[in-house]
């Protein structure tokens, strides 16, 4: 991406791509926060997988060691909804859904709320 490149010139070959890019920038965005959530995790016997922890994969991304789990949440909920049209498909990943929903969870946005369960509702 350092090295995209478009001729001032060429207008048409450009003009109304800025929803592509956006996209791609997106995308990329997901996947450098999945990258993280990866290499945070810790494999047990319980659950081999590991548990999907969002504060040391943000920390790890910012280089923040100083960063909060309510700042980490934020990032991450902005970090996927950046590109609003795109949220759905990225949404798909069930590892970024999971990290997600455990920001969602420990950050509810305006218009949401925490149920008995601590799960997040619109409401």
């Amino acid at each position: 991406m350092a090295r995209f490149e478009f001729a001032l010139s060429d207008r048409e070959s450009w003009v109304g791509n800025f929803g592509q890019f956006h996209s791609a920038v997106a995308k990329l965005i997901a996947d450098y926060i999945k990258a993280a959530l990866l290499a945070n995790r810790r494999p047990t016997p319980d659950n081999p997988k590991g548990d999907v922890l969002i504060h040391p994969a943000m920390k790890l991304l910012t280089g923040d060691r100083k960063l909060t789990a309510s700042k980490a949440a934020d990032l991450i909920k902005r970090c996927v909804n950046f590109s609003p049209k795109d949220r759905g498909e990225l949404l798909k990943d069930d590892l970024l859904r999971e990290a997600y929903e455990i920001a969602v969870r420990l950050r509810p946005t305006a218009g949401q709320k925490k149920t008995d369960d601590g799960k997040a509702t619109v409401g």
